[in-house]
């Protein structure tokens, strides 16, 4: 991924955004991240890049499912198996734990959510470094993986946890968090630094811009809610990006192209064409038919509870499903590699 616009998408815009919103802050303006004219767009994203992982997870002769059943097949059932179960008692008997237990889910995805962000951060710069030719060294590979933790951890912050610590402590880790994130964020940028000097090759902007982004949206966010939208839609479109190469260059979609001429139109009219099916789909199974059900099937406390257990499967199988693919060493990585 070498080109300016994959920079772009993986980072420099969410950058963009970030420096656009504190500028209109700071001149008494707020900018909504949380309206419709930007949630929508993000929530069609990240429905989308769900469905997206599936297809690649499943579908085709690089299925990854074949070679990994326990991560792809058994623990996604399991998983569907016991919101099942939750959600038929909460239905059937309504039991007033029901608050308490969807909200121990959403913490749990909230918990991982920024985990799975960084992670993907570092599989993007991988991806980037490897297609602009760097290599990185042993130490240095353990540091773009490892220094983005400490971003993951103040990003935390905001979750309903911290409610239990008392105040002055809050204070107290919240500097120290943010001490050892700005480090971290020095420690990343000598490494990149230094891995140019060292390869006299000019890191590509999707080397940078993943990076540039957690920092500034996960230290120093505009707004928890807004900054949590932002980060889910930079995650989609970061997995978008990189699986657009794996979508095309499945062995069908190489063997029906023979002009050379046209292959990149085709490819990218075919890859929206995939892209606008899963975003439906992803769409009907993150808010249409949960909310339905939950309408239909479920009332007063448990009304969100199906929605919410939807959520929580989705997010929870597709976390095991990425990491899957990422740690992989087959066809569809290598794919990902192709084309630079």
């Amino acid at each position: 991924m070498v080109t300016s616009l994959e920079g772009w998408l993986v980072g420099w815009i969410a950058v963009g955004l970030w420096i656009v919103a504190v500028a209109a802050q700071r001149r008494g303006y707020q900018l909504d991240l949380t309206g419709p004219a930007f949630a929508w767009p993000a929530v069609a994203l990240s429905a989308s890049h769900f469905v997206v992982s599936y297809r690649l997870a499943y579908s085709g002769p690089r299925a990854s499912w074949r070679t990994r059943p326990v991560s792809l097949v058994v623990i996604p059932c399991a998983l569907i198996a016991v919101a099942a179960l939750a959600g038929a008692v909460g239905v059937v008997w309504q039991p007033k734990s029901v608050d308490g237990v969807t909200t121990l889910l959403m913490s749990l995805v909230l918990l991982t959510s920024g985990f799975h962000y960084v992670k993907q951060a570092y599989g993007v710069v991988l991806l980037a470094a490897s297609s602009a030719g760097i290599r990185p060294a042993p130490r240095e590979v353990r540091v773009l993986r490892f220094a983005t933790y400490p971003l993951w951890l103040v990003d935390l912050q905001g979750g309903p946890w911290m409610s239990a610590v008392p105040g002055w402590w809050q204070f107290g880790i919240s500097r120290s968090l943010k001490v050892l994130a700005v480090s971290s964020i020095i420690v990343l940028t000598s490494t990149l630094l230094r891995m140019s000097w060292r390869t006299r090759i000019l890191p590509p902007g999707a080397m940078v811009a993943p990076y540039a982004a957690a920092a500034l949206w996960m230290v120093f966010p505009i707004g928890l809610l807004g900054g949590a939208m932002v980060l889910a839609a930079l995650h989609a479109v970061q997995y978008l990006v990189c699986c657009f190469r794996a979508e095309i260059c499945r062995p069908e979609r190489r063997k029906a192209l023979a002009h050379p001429i046209t292959d990149s139109l085709d490819d990218i009219r075919h890859f929206v064409m995939v892209l606008g099916a899963c975003a439906a789909a992803g769409l009907l199974l993150v808010n249409s038919l949960p909310n339905l059900l939950g309408r239909h099937l479920a009332g007063g406390s448990t009304a969100r509870l199906i929605p919410t257990l939807f959520f929580v499967v989705l997010n929870l199988s597709h976390y095991v499903i990425d990491a899957t693919i990422w740690r992989s060493d087959g066809a569809l990585l290598q794919s990902m590699r192709k084309r630079a």
